[in-house]
């Protein structure tokens, strides 16, 4: 599930940068797009980019997972490469009592 969302496929960014709504740039510098039906029927992605940068910082989610409402949330860091990595996502399901958290930390450039 979170997969989907954290790297959607190129047909399905495009689709959601056709339909989503934007605003900003907040006083972070960041542009919100939120959009609907994105990967999932009925499913509501919004998505906040540096408008500087072009990077993706962060991702909220509402959608259906196996028949029970799960949100997720990520954000993401930029590595001095310019690499854009998911840092940080919880995914939570409240009617099953499930809540998911990723974290990825200390890259480190190998010798």
């Amino acid at each position: 599930l979170l997969e989907q969302y954290a790297n959607p496929t190129e047909g399905k960014i495009l689709d959601f940068l056709n339909q989503a709504t934007t605003s900003g740039p907040d006083a972070a510098g960041l542009f919100e797009m939120t959009g609907r039906n994105v990967v999932a029927p009925g499913d509501i992605l919004s998505m906040w980019t540096d408008a500087r940068t072009r990077h993706t910082r962060k991702i909220q989610v509402s959608t259906n997972y196996k028949g029970d409402m799960a949100n997720v949330t990520a954000t993401f860091q930029t590595l001095a490469s310019g690499l854009n990595y998911m840092a940080y996502a919880e995914i939570a399901v409240p009617t099953k009592q499930l809540r998911v958290q990723v974290q990825n930390f200390n890259y480190t450039r190998p010798n």
